[in-house]
């Protein structure tokens, strides 16, 4: 399935450009991001923990799992 971002780094971007007026959610096991009811990035199916790295990654902060 496509979404709307597929990257961290277009969803940032939409972010910043104020494109992304929806929300995130954040479950024990995934992270959805949604406009309205429609979902527009899946952030890869990924954990949180791996999510939050690449999206301060993707912002240019250095991070990694001890």
């Amino acid at each position: 399935m496509k979404f709307k971002y597929e990257t961290t780094k277009a969803f940032l971007a939409a972010v910043q450009a104020g494109e992304f007026t929806g929300q995130v959610i954040v479950d024990n096991d995934c992270v959805d991001a949604y406009q309205g009811d429609e979902k527009v990035c899946n952030f890869g199916d990924d954990v949180p923990e791996n999510v939050l790295i690449s999206m301060l990654e993707a912002l240019g902060v250095e991070a990694e799992r001890p």
